[in-house]
């Protein structure tokens, strides 16, 4: 096997299972937008946007093998997206869960 594709199955093999279950997910939010429109498009943005900084992820290995990218902006933007991005889009997903439920009256 190439020692690239084997660095590259290596650095993302979870991601690379995580990725049907993410478009499984938004076939679902899809499938279900009439019935609950509000929780699908919640859901939808934070199962994207998981796919999304996935698929960044990748190409910036794809693009400089791993390494640092070139440029200070490029760095930037990487950083932002592995630690500010997951936790809003894991609230998304939570709000999505959890918020549409009414309060019940006892």
């Amino acid at each position: 096997m190439d020692t690239a594709l084997q660095a590259f199955i290596t650095k993302f093999r979870y991601s690379l299972l995580l990725i049907p279950v993410w478009l499984v997910g938004i076939v679902l939010a899809l499938v279900f937008w009439r019935r609950h429109p509000r929780v699908s498009l919640l859901a939808l943005l934070a199962l994207l946007g998981f796919l999304a900084l996935q698929m960044f992820e990748m190409g910036m290995f794809l693009l400089w093998g791993g390494y640092l990218p070139p440029n200070a902006w490029l760095l930037s933007i990487r950083y932002f997206s592995r630690l500010i991005c997951p936790p809003v889009l894991w609230a998304l997903l939570l709000v999505a869960l959890f918020g549409w439920r009414g309060r019940r009256e006892a």
